[in-house]
């Protein structure tokens, strides 16, 4: 799934770097201003609802959680201001690409979670959007 949301965001002209949980794990500090806005993908959890079968097997829902961390930068303004101004739309953009959307015939459509500031400094705004998608998983 997470593959999936990677070449979708991948097609947005808002966003010059989009890749992985391990490549924002790698970052020592911001991407350099000519890779943002960035865009990171991680997954965050998921949770299973009950067994959806009294005997003889599983089927249950599952709730898959992910994260797309967006980084911007104005390292013209130290204060962070522009990238502020600048997060917006850039939200706006990765929030119309990805709700509704089903990343594969397993998966339902994707919904919005919530978002928060991660953080804002040196001319970076770091900020976090939240995504949710439900499966069907089944055994025995």
């Amino acid at each position: 799934m997470v593959t999936a949301i990677i070449e979708r965001l991948a097609e947005l002209h808002e966003l010059r770097t989009v890749d992985t949980a391990a490549a924002y794990a790698a970052l020592e500090a911001p991407p350099p201003a000519g890779r943002c806005p960035a865009a990171y993908v991680i997954e965050l959890g998921d949770d299973a609802g009950e067994n959806g079968i009294a005997t003889g097997g599983v089927r249950q829902r599952l709730t898959e959680s992910v994260g797309v961390v967006l980084i911007l930068a104005s390292v013209r303004d130290g204060r962070g201001a522009a990238a502020s101004a600048e997060l917006r739309p850039v939200r706006l953009a990765v929030r119309q690409a990805l709700l509704g959307w089903a990343p594969d015939e397993a998966h339902d459509a994707i919904t919005y979670l919530g978002g928060a500031l991660v953080a804002a400094e040196r001319g970076y705004v770091v900020w976090q959007d939240r995504y949710a998608t439900r499966s069907t998983i089944r055994g025995g």
